[in-house]
């Protein structure tokens, strides 16, 4: 599996268009982080984009890959953001706004908080709260 600059499906073209017109970077589409597949990858800033259908993602043991993945993916560093086909056709502005958010906060070391604001909202929302020793970046104080 090798990095593609090529994009297999729509979303992906959409997604090259959004952000070439908010003037952030073009990931690695269908490219390998972990061992795994990921639909789009900023590598340096160690972020990763899913598109999530539902046909492909409907399944209780397709739900269940998709969070064992994104905890393997976070667990080695990487920012997971998820999107929909409904995200990216009718708030597109808010998925570039997501994205650029998160390659900032990556890009400035940020990444507690990057994390606890990008969690999934099926997690328990003190697994990403910092210790009482901590600042809101995850450093002790």
């Amino acid at each position: 599996m090798a990095d593609s600059a090529f994009t297999r499906s729509a979303a992906e073209r959409m997604l090259v268009t959004l952000l070439r017109a908010a003037d952030l970077p073009r990931p690695a589409f269908n490219a390998e982080a972990e061992g795994y597949e990921v639909d789009a990858l900023w590598r340096v800033e160690r972020v990763v984009l899913e598109f999530d259908s539902y046909e492909s993602h409907a399944t209780r043991a397709a739900f269940e890959r998709d969070r064992r993945r994104d905890a393997s993916l976070t667990r080695a560093g990487y920012l997971v953001l998820r999107t929909t086909w409904q995200e990216l056709t009718e708030r597109p502005h808010a998925l570039v706004a997501r994205i650029a958010e998160a390659l900032a906060l990556a890009r400035a070391g940020r990444w507690a908080q990057a994390q606890a604001q990008y969690a999934s909202p099926r997690e328990p929302a003190w697994w990403h709260r910092p210790r009482r020793d901590q600042d809101p970046d995850g450093r002790r104080r």
